[in-house]
């Protein structure tokens, strides 16, 4: 024993009373509360939680704080919090206003700020108002006061009196005050006198508070040295028991679901039962914080408000946790955890050191290794050496009893040990896997590999040894080594246990959790949903129960029935990061980096309470608005946005979220609370119901869904009136269509009336008796001179004009090769009759195609006549004739000029010929204007005076394919 180093125990702790706390979260000023003063909690039938604190009323849903104000309200602290039979939150301020919540407003019910110092009030069947002043209390059915009960007796001095509370209990009105203690009955005012304790009355009477629990009527009194309750049965004021303390100064007395009563003072708050015995051991939770309410939601989270720390809420009482704070915990990181079989839970720490908890006794003691501050990382008790084996950078053995240690001789860093049989184990290393034999000391007896040990466990049914490294599974039986595979790969164990029934349990870096059948390795399908990538940390084994460790929860894995529970902050573990697990007097202990974790194996673990969903803005175009049952709305405001929220604690803001827009789609949409909306960025005219609901951390859904309806109206251009406008609209517009196609036909038909009648008055004009008789007075005269040829040359000439001519009087537009040889054919003839003094000239545009260009037919040739018959034929002499056509940038001019005697001296002798009528020029100027109307044409014409002779221009403009 000389050689062995013995190392000193540097502190040895023993305590014997346990002083762990339940887990619990904050809501304060930093989680968005207005004000850390909190003094009543209430929940609604709707879930939502109502704060009465120093800035006022407040409704919370887990993620926002409401605030409810009122404009007259001339004090902001807001106590005594009172749920009514419409749903209306009750309250009061400190300077004597009753307010009450409805419709998202607060409203001012009742203001005794001038006439009582600091009233109280409570609400009896029916919505009954009861307010206590300083001269009695006021009964009050809608607003209006129906009666005053007085306070008159011995011991009032003066005519104020000060009521500290009002109760409605068994048909009577309870109420407290500095003097006495009394009820109402049928309008009778009784005093309560008889007691138990009458030395204690004038103690009780001067600050004491009502309250009805399990059908009892209790007075709370914190009157003198101590604080009491006492319970009013058959008229008498009986004496219950003396509180602790160590409560201090005590403030609110209630109860909740679990048959707890609950009393919260100016040092923490203690639970008892019924019969007012301790509960929870007797434990002070929240020591050194003034409790103010405590109250059980309808999910089981307890919350208790304070006066200088907000609000603390505590998801579980059976989780407890041991912190470094609250109990001798020498390191809240906690790293490794192993048992002895006798109730003792050894502790391996972050910072290296080591305590011994005795679970029965509660006895603490804690122990450091010099010189070696690094974390545990090993822990495994060797039975039957009653010692522990610890594994830091160096490795040490532990006595069980005296904690005295000695460096371990074999490895200096043990990754998993595990006992084989006897003294023999196995030792796994960052280098090395070995077995070895422990007596004084261990010594090696074989090496199986050189590699890095992750978790090791042996069976002794089977007499098998599995041992997970860093590249594979292996398992040595008979001195034989062979690798494990799951589907043909690598298995990466973290950690091996074995339920009851004989089956080994692998908890994997990636494959999630496996088991062997006997033969081989199978996957646990029933644990994959709800392990994140496959990893699995730590693995403990209790009959046929597996506790799984994984990267987001705790799961409870029943081998037989395949169930799962999931445990997770949800239900109040502080961490996720579990480095170790025991079972223990079936409690189960986690090593955790927030401080060792402990709760019943039989905790309950799904949150089977449905949540509830509100429906909290209605945005149109981006604008909030205010919240209603039902919308209308026109088709110009159809972008809708609609933001929910669920209303259920245990889930802590974290819900999944269903929503459907019956009427637009009947699928239902998931969400989870980082998108709790829903948009509609275009909704067509329509009736349609908006439906939400919210699922909690463990998927049940909520009950009824939250609902709104909508209507958008169809737009204007959808509307009957608009139908009937646009049909009537549509009807003139028809009948005004109608009316000018008519008049269009109707002048059509009297412009091709006019065309017809023009066509005719050009072709006499072309064929007129004159030109005739005078074309076949010439081919006579050739016939008398016996010019035969000449004669039927000319003859034929004239054929040839007239059918020309009548060909062309059936259409309105002829080639200009057409027009130009009509021409030819007509002075030809007219040159037989003038002989040789006329000379013509006919020029056509060598730019223009004569066959393809088109002109209006008969509109040349009467200015050609007029040249010939009024100004040639009286001129003396030679007679000049010029036709020409000649394109004139965008349009055909034709040019008709002669040498003749003028219009001025043709019209002296026009004058003297009485029957003289210009019949040729008047109609051919009428033709212009008819085609000019029924073709869209812009035909100009102009005769021009010169000096010797007269010129004639018409302006044609090309005419279209289609003419």
């Amino acid at each position: 024993m000389q050689k062995l180093l013995t190392l000193l125990i540097a502190h040895l702790l023993f305590a014997v009373v346990l002083a762990q706390h339940s887990y619990y979260y904050s809501i304060n000023d930093e989680k968005g509360l207005p004000g850390n003063e909190v003094y009543y909690l209430l929940q609604d039938k709707a879930g939502f939680m109502w704060m009465g604190t120093s800035m006022g009323l407040y409704r919370y849903d887990g993620n926002e704080f409401k605030r409810y104000g009122n404009k007259k309200q001339n004090s902001r602290g807001i106590s005594h919090l009172i749920n009514d039979e419409k749903r209306r939150i009750w309250c009061q301020n400190f300077s004597g206003q009753i307010f009450y919540a409805e419709n998202d407003s607060l409203h001012l019910a009742f203001d005794y700020s001038s006439k009582s110092n600091f009233p109280v009030f409570n609400l009896g069947e029916n919505n009954t108002v009861y307010i206590a002043s300083d001269s009695g209390i006021h009964q009050f059915e809608n607003k209006q006061q129906t009666k005053f009960f007085r306070l008159n007796n011995n011991f009032q001095q003066g005519k104020i009196c000060y009521i500290t509370d009002l109760a409605l209990f068994d048909s009577k009105l309870f109420y407290s005050e500095a003097k006495s203690v009394g009820y109402f009955a049928d309008s009778q005012l009784h005093y309560i006198s008889n007691t138990n304790r009458r030395e204690r009355l004038e103690d009780v009477y001067k600050h004491s508070y009502l309250n009805v629990i399990n059908k009892r009527l209790y007075l709370l009194a914190h009157g003198g040295q101590k604080n009491s309750v006492w319970e009013i049965r058959n008229d008498s004021l009986i004496w219950l028991l003396d509180l602790p303390e160590k409560l201090g100064r005590v403030f609110a007395l209630h109860d909740d679901e679990q048959e707890r009563i609950w009393v919260g003072g100016s040092n923490g708050t203690i639970c008892y039962n019924y019969n007012f015995e301790e509960e929870l051991g007797g434990q002070l939770l929240f020591p050194g914080k003034s409790i103010s309410d405590v109250i059980c939601d309808r999910e089981g989270n307890y919350w208790f408000s304070t006066l200088q720390d907000g609000i603390f809420v505590v998801p579980s009482l059976d989780v407890q946790v041991y912190t470094s704070e609250n109990s001798p915990l020498a390191d809240t990181r906690v790293k490794r955890l192993e048992t002895d079989g006798e109730g003792n839970l050894f502790i391996g720490y972050q910072n290296g050191k080591l305590s011994r908890f005795n679970i029965h006794s509660n006895k603490w003691s804690t122990v450091s290794f010099p010189n070696s501050p690094a974390e545990i990382q090993e822990m495994t008790w060797a039975p039957g050496a009653q010692k522990l084996v610890v594994g830091q950078n160096n490795s040490w053995l532990v006595d069980g009893k005296t904690l005295a240690a000695v460096p371990a001789a074999l490895d200096i860093n043990l990754k998993s040990v595990t006992p084989i049989a006897g003294d023999t184990f196995f030792l796994g290393s960052v280098n090395h896997a070995n077995v070895a034999v422990l007596k004084n000391n261990f010594k090696k007896v074989s090496e199986l590999r050189s590699k890095r040990t992750r978790c090791s466990f042996y069976d002794k049914t089977t007499k098998t040894l599995w041992v997970g490294y860093t590249d594979g599974l292996f398992v040595y039986r008979s001195e034989t080594e062979k690798e494990l595979t799951f589907d043909g790969k690598k298995v990466y164990a973290t950690d091996i246990a074995q339920t009851a029934d004989g089956k080994i349990w692998i908890g994997t870096v990636g494959d999630g959790l496996l088991f062997f059948d006997g033969e081989r390795i199978l996957k646990q399908e029933d644990i994959s949903p709800h392990t994140a990538n496959g990893f699995i940390r730590k693995l403990a084994a209790q009959q046929n129960t597996l506790w799984i460790a994984c990267e987001n929860s705790l799961l409870r894995f029943n081998t037989h029935t395949f169930t799962v529970d999931v445990l997770n902050r949800f239900d109040g573990l502080p961490s996720q990061e579990i480095a170790g697990m025991k079972i223990l007097d079936d409690r189960i202990f986690i090593a955790t980096p927030k401080g060792l974790v402990t709760f019943p194996a039989n905790i309950k673990a799904d949150n089977k309470v449905p949540p509830t969903v509100s429906i909290n803005r209605f945005k149109i175009w981006g604008g909030d608005t205010v919240v209603h049952q039902s919308y209308t709305l026109p088709y110009s405001l159809n972008n809708i946005e609609i933001d929910f929220t669920g209303i259920g604690f245990r889930s802590l803001g974290e819900f999944q979220f269903l929503y459907r827009m019956s009427g637009l789609d009947s699928t239902w949409i998931e969400t989870n609370s980082n998108s709790n909306f829903a948009r509609f960025p275009s909704l067509p005219a329509g009736k349609y119901v908006f439906e939400v609901k919210a699922l909690n951390e463990d998927r049940i859904e909520s009950i009824q869904t939250a609902q709104i309806e909508i209507e958008i109206l169809k737009p204007y251009w959808q509307r009957w009136w608009f139908f009937v406008l646009c049909g009537l609209l549509l009807t003139g517009i028809v009948s005004v269509l109608f009316a000018l196609r008519i008049r269009s036909i109707r002048k059509k038909a009297v412009l091709e009336k006019r065309m017809a009648n023009s066509q005719l008055a050009a072709l006499k004009s072309r064929m007129n008796p004159h030109f005739m008789f005078n074309a076949l007075n010439s081919i006579q005269d050739l016939v008398l001179q016996h010019e035969t040829d000449n004669a039927q040359l000319y003859l034929g000439k004239f054929s040839e004009l007239t059918r020309k001519v009548l060909d062309a009087s059936g259409t309105e537009f002829i080639s200009l090769q057409e027009e130009v040889e009509m021409l030819q054919l007509y002075l030809e003839l007219e040159k037989l009759r003038f002989g040789s003094e006329l000379h013509y000239t006919i020029y056509v545009d060598e730019q223009l195609d004569a066959e393809q260009v088109k002109i209006p037919s008969m509109i040349v040739q009467p200015f050609v006549e007029n040249a010939l018959k009024h100004g040639l034929l009286h001129k003396e002499g030679d007679k000049k004739l010029t036709v020409s056509f000649v394109w004139n940038k965008s349009c055909f001019l034709c040019t008709i000029e002669d040498n003749g005697i003028g219009r001025k001296a043709s019209a002296e002798i026009n004058s003297r010929r009485k029957k003289h009528k210009s019949f040729a020029t008047d109609a051919t100027a009428e033709r212009i204007r008819l085609l000019n109307d029924f073709y869209r044409l812009k035909i100009a014409w102009r005769i021009i005076d010169q000096q010797e002779g007269t010129k004639v221009e018409i302006q044609i403009p090309e005419i279209p394919a289609h003419g």
